[in-house]
């Protein structure tokens, strides 16, 4: 059982950032960082460590979506929309994440990213309104 799993966060945390200091790229260090740092509530720690990790390994998205998950639950709707063509490249086939996309430069008022959003949402799945609908909500 992990240390988190069995509620040692502090721990854990003390001995990943103990293993950061001397693998400071190891993107699966970086990638557990984030995963504590979330838990234990530090936010903006754990955005800088899964974007560090997918900057190193850019083809796991696993670190990428965490980003982009804690992106949107902080609001930074203009870092996702600055991400538009890695998540349409990486998360092309995943409504969720288009819809998250979506919702982003709606907000931000990106028009035509927000469009490019939408038909990527309609090739994925043609015959669905409910997106429509969902953003219209």
């Amino acid at each position: 059982m992990t240390l988190w799993n069995s509620g040692q966060l502090a721990k854990a945390d003390a001995l990943i950032k103990q293993g950061l200091a001397r693998f400071p790229d190891h993107p699966q260090l970086l990638s557990d960082a984030g995963v504590i740092a979330d838990k234990l509530g530090k936010n903006d720690e754990a955005i800088k460590y899964f974007e560090q990790a997918h900057e190193l390994v850019p083809q796991i998205p696993l670190c990428f979506r965490n980003y982009l998950v804690l992106l949107s639950m902080n609001n930074d709707t203009e870092k996702i929309v600055e991400k538009t063509p890695e998540i349409l490249r990486l998360f092309g086939d995943d409504a969720k994440m288009l819809m998250m996309l979506a919702a982003a430069c709606v907000e931000t008022g990106a028009d035509d990213r927000f469009f490019e959003v939408l038909r990527s949402l309609h090739e994925l799945e043609p015959n669905e309104r409910r997106y429509l609908d969902d953003m219209a909500a």
